[in-house]
């Protein structure tokens, strides 16, 4: 597999606010120039890609291999400006000039959408600086603006001259899809490879994503450790409708377990007021214990208030009948 330098240039323009493409003509070219990324990089780990734009001949990333990075970066180009096409591609040249390893092969894809000015001795010029500097050219034009069809074929033909048709020009009709069209016209190269391993790819975060929403459950209490661990080993291996029924068991047995819940709160109510009705007699009746007492010590005071006066009494009498 040859390792690859591609730089691809997007054309930012006026024109790319045209609708002929859904959703516009940039976002069209930000979702094909997104497919390269993802295709490339995933074809062989040492590729390298970077983009230009063509209205203000902005470097957006220098080639790199951070596929998160160039995604991000192509869907933040914004409209504006006219294409400034020669200088695009002497700005694509010199991102090439500087790649990490001279030995790998540069490429460089333009997506073009609006008119170009230029004339058959510059094309021809610009072609053969590209061949001299061993630069393979993609041109990749859609929408009817402007008749330099003839021009860019001149750019491509003069360098497939005594050589392979390594470069390629396409032209794409308004409301086709500009992924199909690369790979239909040999743009892009996808091996059977590197499509298994970008399914594998897919896979991989579908399994990650299906574990972390399980461990994430588990947490809130909705089904214990052990279940889930093998729930999360069984997950890949179950069909859609196993899915679907495991999900409805889940489900059903959260609702038990709320309905137990409230069946608990019940009965602690119903056992709160069971106990307090034996709770006030018994206080009802400490209080009468502690007033029976009391009683019986009062009537005893008194009972034997009165045996001393008796006493009392009899002594005064005796000493009476003493007296002479």
């Amino acid at each position: 597999m040859v390792i690859e330098n591609i730089v691809i240039c997007v054309d930012n323009s006026e024109y790319a606010r045209n609708e002929d493409f859904f959703p516009s003509r940039l976002k069209a070219q930000c979702e094909a120039a997104g497919f390269i990324v993802q295709t490339v990089l995933t074809t062989h780990p040492e590729n390298h890609v970077g983009i230009v734009t063509f209205s203000n001949n902005q470097v957006v990333t220098n080639l790199s291999i951070n596929e998160a990075q160039l995604i991000t970066q192509i869907h933040k180009i914004n409209y504006g400006g006219v294409t400034r096409f020669s200088q695009g591609i002497a700005l694509a040249q010199l991102m090439l000039k500087h790649r990490p390893v001279r030995t790998h092969k540069c490429r460089i894809i333009v997506f073009l959408g609006s008119p170009v000015h230029l004339s058959e001795s510059e094309a021809t010029t610009l072609g053969k600086r590209l061949k001299k500097c061993n630069i393979f050219l993609d041109i990749v034009k859609f929408g009817d603006d402007g008749d330099e069809f003839d021009l860019l074929k001149v750019i491509v033909d003069s360098m497939n001259r005594n050589s392979l048709s390594e470069n390629k020009f396409v032209k794409i009709p308004a409301g086709a899809s500009i992924c199909d069209y690369l790979l239909s016209a040999g743009v892009l190269q996808v091996s059977r490879n590197a499509r298994t391993s970008r399914r594998n790819e897919e896979d991989e975060e579908l399994r990650m994503a299906l574990e972390l929403s399980l461990r994430e459950s588990a947490t809130t209490g909705a089904t214990d450790a052990p279940r889930t661990s093998t729930t999360v080993r069984n997950q890949c291996s179950l069909t859609e409708e196993e899915q679907i029924e495991m999900a409805i068991q889940l489900s059903m047995e959260e609702a038990s377990g709320q309905d137990s819940g409230k069946r608990e709160d019940g009965n602690i109510n119903t056992k709160i007021m069971q106990a307090s009705p034996l709770e006030d007699s018994e206080q009802r009746g400490t209080e009468n214990a502690n007033i029976d007492p009391n009683g019986e010590t009062s009537d005893n005071s008194g009972h034997s208030s009165n045996s001393q006066s008796l006493k009392r009494q009899k002594g005064a009498s005796q000493d009476g009948e003493c007296e002479p």
